[in-house]
């Protein structure tokens, strides 16, 4: 099972991906033992970051946020 990412909900900072927290809350359980504690950022826009280790796809495409 992997997580849909995009530039609105995680960064990629040195090879490793970062989702926030937003993006947590939405997660099922089974994927959120994917997020590492202890392990994030903080983005001037987005806030905190949190580390992902699991599966996921990411387009680069920018959603409008209407």
């Amino acid at each position: 099972m992997s997580i849909r990412l995009n530039p609105q909900n995680s960064k990629v900072i040195d090879g490793k991906v970062f989702i926030t927290a937003m993006k947590v809350h939405s997660l099922k359980a089974t994927l959120k033992r994917h997020v590492i504690d202890g392990s994030r950022v903080e983005h001037p826009t987005l806030g905190t970051l949190y580390e992902y280790d699991g599966e996921y796809t990411r387009s680069n495409k920018v959603t409008s946020e209407d």
